[in-house]
């Protein structure tokens, strides 16, 4: 906590709770819960920098308008990660992982729809049955990149549409799993992170059409 307080401004107890409800034959039933200290939370001010610091694992997050790219991030990661072996004592670590959280906003033609096909290439497929149209959807998909045995859970859904616009969610989490003799080697576990995020931008830049990076530009 003394090393971090220039960094978050709030620190909480992080646990967790298990409550076990039985029902015997013929008697009332009983309920048992146990509360497990888990780890600390450290939240800025603003909450949009969080560094769990739990038992097992270290997860740290920014959100929109916190996040400073992703060489700036990996600069914090690496000293938070000194600090958890030292207080933590990891015996390795077995995987890694990065998530992108995104929101796009895909425009509406003028008849209020869109072709889904003109902005992503992900996204499922229709029988073909005449005047049968995507209303909205959600998809969960499961990945495998080759020969890097990168694994990819994609999660993208519409939202209520808003100002001519379709708000998605476009999420993605890639998780790399680390061979024994890496486990305990920083550098190792550096280097598959920047293998994830060289995959997670290729990824990226794939899945949306020309059409849709038009939108950032």
């Amino acid at each position: 906590m003394a090393a971090l307080k220039h960094d978050f401004t709030i620190v909480e107890d992080f646990n967790a709770f298990q409550t076990t409800v039985q029902q015997p034959a013929s008697e009332s039933p009983t309920v048992q819960s146990e509360v497990r200290a888990m780890g600390y939370r450290f939240k800025t001010a603003d909450g949009g920098h969080v560094a769990h610091f739990m038992v097992d694992g270290l997860v740290v997050n920014w959100v929109k308008g916190a996040y400073p790219g992703y060489a700036e991030c990996i600069k914090h990661l690496q000293r938070y990660w000194l600090l958890y072996q030292e207080h933590f004592k990891p015996l390795g670590v077995d995987h890694v992982a990065l998530r992108y959280i995104n929101h796009l906003r895909l425009p509406l033609n003028s008849q209020g729809g869109l072709d889904f096909n003109e902005f992503l290439r992900h996204v499922p497929t229709l029988p073909p049955i005449e005047g049968l149209s995507f209303n909205g959807y959600q998809q969960f998909s499961e990945l495998v990149k080759q020969p890097e045995g990168i694994r990819t859970r994609v999660m993208s859904a519409t939202l209520n549409p808003e100002d001519h616009h379709l708000p998605m969610l476009f999420d993605y989490e890639s998780f790399l799993t680390l061979v024994e003799k890496d486990r305990r080697e920083n550098a190792a576990i550096w280097q598959a992170l920047n293998t994830l995020h060289n995959w997670c931008e290729l990824f990226f830049n794939q899945t949306l059409t020309n059409k849709c990076h038009e939108l950032f530009s």
